[in-house]
C-alpha cells in the first residue's frame, strides 16, 4: 500500500472513532445535569415600536457616515444530542429566524470552564446553516459536523437520544428547567444556566395555536411560566427509577387576558421525529 493510502486510511480511522465517540450524557452527571444545557448567543437588531408598527434603528459613524442597524445582545438556550453516532444542535425553531453563522453557543464544560464555539464552524460551512424544522411545533434541529477537539468538547454535555423521555410525566410531576433568561449566566464571559423548578399543568394536549409565528399542534403545560430566553431550554425529570431524563423542551408562553399564564413545552418525542427524518 502507498503512503499516500495509508495516510488517508488512518484519517478516516481517525475521524470515524472522532464522529462515533459516545456522549458523557447525563447518567454519570447526576448533580450536574442542568450544566448540558447550552447559550444561545446572537446580535439583534434594535426595534422602536410607534403606532402598531416596527421600526428598525439605524444609526450613523459619524466619521465615516456608514449607516447599519443598531443591535443588542439577543439569548436563547438550546442542547446538544446525540444520535445514531450523529450530533445535533436542538432549539426552538422561533430561534433558528434570528441566528447566523456568526452567532454563538456558550457552555461550561465538566472541568467548570466556560466554552464558546462559533455556530457555523461546527457545521463544516460557515456560511450555511440547514436546519431540520418540525411542521408541527417549535422544534428545530441543526446536524453537525465536528472534528479534533469539537467531538470532544461537545460530548462532553450532550445529552443521548436513550436519555429522552418519550412519555409524558405523571401529572404534578417536578420537572426542571435549565437555560439562560434575559442573558443572565452569560455575562462576562461566564456560562452558567439558570434553573427553574416548574410542575406539570397538563398532559400532552392539542393546542393549535402560534407561537412567535410557528405553528404549536400539541404540547403540555408548565407552571409557573419561565422567563424569556428560556426558549429552546432542556427539560429534565428524574424518573421512578432515579435517573435524570430529558423530558422536551420549553417553548414559550401561554397566556389570557385575566393574567392566566402557563409555559408551552414541546414532547421529547417529536425531537426524535426530526432525527429520524
Amino acid at each position: 500500500m502507498s503512503t499516500r493510502r495509508l495516510i488517508s486510511a488512518a484519517l478516516l480511522f481517525c475521524w470515524v472513532n472522532a464522529v462515533a465517540k459516545e456522549p458523557a450524557g447525563l447518567s454519570g452527571r447526576s448533580d450536574t445535569y442542568f450544566e448540558t444545557a447550552v447559550a444561545v448567543l446572537h446580535k439583534e437588531p434594535e426595534l422602536l415600536e410607534k403606532d402598531g408598527r416596527k421600526y428598525r434603528i439605524l444609526i450613523q459613524d459619524i466619521e465615516t457616515e456608514k449607516i447599519e442597524p443598531k443591535t443588542r445582545d439577543g439569548n436563547a438556550s438550546g442542547f446538544f444530542l446525540f444520535h445514531k453516532d450523529q450530533y445535533y444542535f436542538a432549539t426552538a425553531q422561533h430561534v433558528t429566524r434570528i441566528l447566523r453563522p456568526s452567532s454563538r453557543l456558550g457552555f461550561v464544560n465538566p472541568k467548570g470552564e466556560s466554552r464558546q464555539f462559533v455556530l457555523g464552524k461546527l457545521v463544516g460551512k460557515s456560511e450555511h446553516l440547514v436546519w431540520r424544522h418540525h411542521d408541527q411545533t417549535d422544534v428545530s434541529l441543526l446536524k453537525l459536523h465536528l472534528s479534533g477537539r469539537g467531538v470532544d468538547e461537545v460530548a462532553d454535555i450532550a445529552i443521548s437520544s436513550d436519555e429522552l423521555y418519550l412519555e409524558t410525566p405523571p401529572r404534578t410531576s417536578k420537572l426542571v428547567v435549565a437555560g439562560f433568561p434575559g442573558g443572565l449566566g452569560t455575562r462576562g464571559g461566564e456560562i452558567s444556566p439558570i434553573t427553574a423548578v416548574v410542575h406539570l399543568a397538563s398532559k400532552e394536549i392539542r393546542l393549535a395555536a402560534k407561537l412567535e409565528g410557528v405553528q404549536v399542534e400539541n404540547a403540555y403545560l408548565v407552571n409557573p411560566p419561565a422567563g424569556k430566553g428560556y426558549s429552546g431550554a432542556p427539560i429534565f425529570y428524574t424518573d421512578p427509577e432515579g435517573k435524570v431524563k430529558c423530558t422536551g423542551m420549553l417553548n414559550g408562553a401561554w397566556s389570557d387576558p385575566t393574567g392566566g399564564k402557563f409555559s408551552i413545552s414541546t414532547p421529547a418525542r417529536y425531537l426524535l421525529d426530526l432525527v429520524d427524518k
